[in-house]
């Protein structure tokens, strides 16, 4: 639970992508066709609805032409290319000219509970027209530029969770296809990129007429949609440590159980020698400009390219697994052991994939406020020990988190030289345990914690991060997260790994590129096909 590691992981097979897609495919969920209301330019509206067994969702998408001095993927914009609504149901037509009226506003908008979630996005203006250009003269775009770019429309948020007015999480929480994380926002991103394909296919037609071309197949699956994300992500993490303490508990019991695998089989094997070989390609074909995460890209290469090596040499493969992992964890660099983690996990869906049940939270952890002060302690020390013997000076408390009036979106300051510190989150989480400490053995070892808080309620929230850690002791991040040395980059790919995401590409330390639900299925018959075997996808991949 260091940053280290955490800013070093990959996807997997329980990133919440995955989740999403296998269980549209195994409910075999419809959709019905894509009602487009777009002009020659590809401006209007389109709705895509999908009926699971029990219910339909649409997602209703407006474009519209911008001028390129106004196309940002700061939070501070006001106008998309894209915007765009997830509906509880099928709109009517009152219900889409209240839409029509709100959506391309977003935070400016008026929402209701029908509306689940909330994005927008821009297009990657070279990208689009690129693959439109080459569509509608009859050929295929270019490889080398998906390679490089791998997207033709950006995210720029996606919110849920009862943001500006849409449906609290409690709205939709008993719903069977939305109970693993985030399964709402996955749906909305998947659907928004099939809306992103049928676009520049419908802009090329009309460019081009009858000789025109559709996407290829491969070319179609290759290409995801892109997301930018900064700071606002962030104190998530933070923010929900009994969730974070689920997720990660999922995954260590996954490579926990195939880590306990006496001997695979040679079918098992070789599904991890073609996963680690596609990594590679993945590998190569993930292009950043940031020269310390190039350098990063060449360690992992190098690394997996060891482990296939070692693997087609052995001859007994006994607790195959847990050697690798023994390997990885000891030898190699944190992203190349991440990745090795993530790729071991790949031939054992039986195994593992009924952990998504564990990573969702229902019910919260009470605190004993009789439990004796000098029990307390001991469980301080056993949990927090990390934290107690740190430097607690001044200039450990570099940053500070808050939020900004003017966009209700986290940021990060430093003391002494940005405003706003005396509205600071609570997040110097090491410094706290210790005041707890002070404050446990200024009192009778036989008192109880109710007389502490009596007397210090200013400690309660670290005492509860305590208590949640008794049962989920993956949830705290163990870093100084208001120190001189915070990277919250770590913060973001930790996240973005779990909902699936692939290409990270930082533009700072605070900010972000990826591509999400690259070489997924990017159609219902194509989903009821291979619905999950596209991790660590490549443009030269076949499907």
């Amino acid at each position: 639970m260091t940053l280290t590691s955490l800013g070093a992981m990959f996807p997997t097979r329980l990133s919440f992508m995955r989740l999403l897609l296998r269980r549209v495919a195994r409910e075999k969920w419809k959709m019905d066709p894509p009602r487009l209301s777009l002009d020659a330019q590809g401006y209007g509206r389109a709705i895509y609805t999908i009926r699971t067994p029990q219910r339909a969702y649409s997602l209703v998408a407006f474009s519209q032409e911008i001028p390129d001095e106004r196309r940002t993927d700061r939070v501070i914009a006001e106008v998309w290319d894209t915007t765009y609504v997830l509906y509880d149901g099928i709109p009517d037509q009152a219900e889409m000219d209240r839409l029509s009226n709100c959506v391309p506003l977003q935070e400016a908008g008026r929402f209701t509970p029908r509306e689940l979630v909330l994005s927008r996005a821009n297009k990657s203006m070279r990208m689009f027209e690129h693959v439109a250009d080459k569509l509608a003269s009859g050929q295929q775009p270019a490889l080398a530029d998906l390679r490089r770019v791998g997207y033709l429309m950006r995210t720029t948020a996606v919110y849920g969770n009862g943001k500006f007015g849409i449906a609290d999480r409690s709205w939709i929480s008993d719903r069977a296809e939305f109970q693993a994380p985030f399964q709402a926002e996955m749906l909305t991103v998947w659907l928004i990129r099939l809306f992103t394909l049928d676009l520049v296919e419908h802009v090329a037609r009309h460019r081009g007429g009858a000789s025109a071309a559709s996407l290829a197949g491969r070319i179609r699956r290759f290409i995801g949609i892109g997301n930018a994300t900064g700071l606002g992500m962030a104190p998530f993490l933070i923010n929900h440590p009994e969730l974070i303490g689920r997720w990660i508990e999922a995954r260590e019991t996954a490579i926990a159980r195939v880590r306990a695998i006496a001997k695979p089989t040679q079918t098992e094997i070789g599904t991890f020698l073609r996963c680690a070989e596609r990594a590679l390609s993945y590998l190569g074909e993930w292009q950043v400009e940031d020269s310390g995460y190039a350098s990063r890209i060449r360690i992992t290469i190098h690394e997996i390219e060891g482990v296939i090596t070692w693997l087609r040499s052995i001859t007994d493969p006994t607790c195959l697994w847990d050697q690798i992992a023994c390997h990885a964890l000891a030898k190699f660099s944190p992203d190349g052991a991440e990745m090795t983690l993530s790729l071991i996990l790949e031939p054992y869906g039986d195994l593992i994939d009924d952990l998504e049940e564990s990573m969702s939270l229902h019910d919260g952890t009470p605190i004993r406020a009789d439990q004796t002060l000098s029990d307390l302690r001991r469980r301080l020390v056993a949990t927090y020990g990390w934290a107690l013997g740190s430097d607690v000076s001044q200039e450990q408390r570099r940053h500070f988190w808050y939020v900004s009036a003017a966009k209700q979106e986290p940021r990060l300051g430093e003391i002494g030289v940005d405003e706003g510190d005396d509205k600071a989150f609570a997040f110097d989480y090491a410094f706290q345990s210790q005041s707890l400490l002070a404050a446990i053995d200024s009192l009778p070892p036989n008192a109880d914690l109710g007389s502490l808080l009596l007397n210090h309620p200013e400690l309660l929230d670290i005492v509860e991060r305590l208590e949640i850690q008794q049962s989920q002791p993956f949830a705290e991040i163990r870093e100084n997260l208001v120190g001189p040395d915070l990277v919250p980059l770590a913060l973001l790919r930790c996240k973005l790994a779990f909902f699936g995401a692939a290409k990270f590409d930082p533009l700072s330390d605070k900010w972000l590129r990826v591509t999400l639900f690259q070489g997924a299925p990017s159609s219902i018959a194509d989903l009821q096909e291979t619905p999950d075997d596209w991790i660590f996808t490549h443009i030269g991949q076949e499907h």
